[in-house]
């Protein structure tokens, strides 16, 4: 609906509330029958952006009804601020063309082949400055490597050494020439999250947000073609992309 009598701030408010409405009802269904107050509810468990501005759109959709329904001869009375015209009309964007986690992951990422050694995974490290790296074969992600179950991997490996004879100990050497398959039993999927290359920002940063809050640390976000472990591994994303995430929000 659209007002008459100057309210371009009003028009431009209904504007972007139609469109967040239009996007609820297909977030949902299309079950237009539902208030709008449930459809954000039922929406929250599906959309990252509409569960972080759940409150707000509840807000709005309370300003939307005084903007509609105190009018004087179809002319606006209550103008809303700005401000929330453009917070209002950023969600809609953020609904209606949200932006994808294809645009700003790290693409072609290292890896490493299960067959690697230990020692070829800490020169990559080194070599790169990174502290993690995705194992892959032909059939898709196997794990993924990281200094911290080098680390535990290596307490083992000294903690065997301490059980056996001296001449039965494990080298430093013959160490870095072990496969880094063997690692896999100290990497845990907890560390790692694989997505497909069309899952929103909003959803990866909520991963990373997610580990923070549970008490885990989240080391990487693989994203694969089709979003599935047996799919060619085409981007990744760290902690320390946050801050690109949040920039392609805006």
């Amino acid at each position: 609906m659209k007002t008459r009598g100057g309210g371009e701030l009003a028009n431009r408010f209904l504007a972007a509330f139609n469109v967040v409405d239009h996007q609820l009802s297909a977030l949902v269904g299309g079950q237009y029958r539902q208030s709008f107050k449930q459809q954000v509810a039922l929406a929250s468990r599906r959309n990252m952006y509409v569960k972080r501005y759940a409150e707000d759109l509840l807000q709005y959709a309370d300003l939307r009804n005084v903007i509609v329904h105190t009018r004087r001869a179809n002319a606006v009375i209550a103008e809303p601020h700005e401000e929330v015209v453009t917070e209002l009309e950023h969600i809609s964007k953020l609904l209606s063309n949200p932006p994808v986690i294809a645009d700003v992951m790290t693409l072609r990422p290292r890896t490493v082949c299960k067959e690697a050694s230990v020692g070829e995974v800490l020169r990559l490290f080194r070599k790169y400055d990174i502290s993690r790296c995705p194992i892959v074969s032909n059939d898709g992600v196997l794990g993924l490597v990281t200094a911290k179950c080098i680390v535990k991997w290596l307490e083992a490996v000294a903690e065997e050494n301490s059980l056996e004879e001296a001449g039965a100990k494990v080298s430093v050497e013959s160490s870095l020439l072990v496969a880094v398959e063997a690692l896999l039993t100290y990497s845990s999927d907890n560390e790692y999250e694989i997505v497909g290359r069309g899952v929103s920002v909003g959803e990866v940063a909520e991963i990373f947000q997610r580990g923070i809050v549970g008490g885990s640390y989240t080391q990487a976000v693989l994203v694969t073609a089709s979003g599935e472990r047996k799919s060619p591994l085409v981007g990744i994303v760290t902690p320390s992309d946050l801050p690109r995430l949040f920039e392609a929000e805006q």
